[in-house]
């Protein structure tokens, strides 16, 4: 569910404790953003195809959009794949699409989720300080260490 906890942050070196950071607020959400609903499509001569979308109501976690589709009617397992952007325009366009075939195009969002602030913690410089990170993302995360 969506929850937001109050964190603060301790570094244990040699048994001896720092301070507690600053407060960190974390917040979680439901789940991942829904896929839009597509409005209209308009097929080309050349063999292209505009889609027009109607972007879900969580469209502000949307950055990227992936269009996948395959030719059912000569029985196609392999998807292709089609990225673009999310932006205002909220349509898309389709090349190379062969003419008289029937094909499939299921839509899939990308999230992408941004830290609202920084962390900042204040350990003993005097001491050796060793930090473990395991985390999982796309693309990776970063650490930056800056020391005055």
């Amino acid at each position: 569910p969506s929850t937001v906890y109050r964190l603060r942050a301790t570094v244990l070196i040699n048994q001896v404790e720092s301070s507690p950071s600053k407060l960190i607020l974390l917040n979680t959400r439901e789940a991942a953003s829904k896929s839009p609903l597509i409005q209209a499509v308009k097929v080309l001569v050349n063999g292209s195809v505009f889609f027009e979308f109607l972007p879900a109501e969580d469209v502000d976690l949307v950055s990227n959009y992936t269009v996948e589709y395959r030719d059912v009617t000569s029985g196609e397992t392999n998807w292709t794949h089609h990225d673009f952007e999310s932006d205002a325009s909220s349509r898309v366009l389709l090349t190379s699409l062969q003419p008289n075939r029937t094909y499939e195009a299921p839509q899939l969002p990308e999230v992408s989720l941004d830290p609202e602030s920084e962390i900042v913690l204040d350990p003993d410089v005097l001491v050796p300080l060793e930090v473990r990170c395991d985390v999982t993302s796309t693309p990776p995360t970063k650490v930056f260490w800056l020391v005055n």
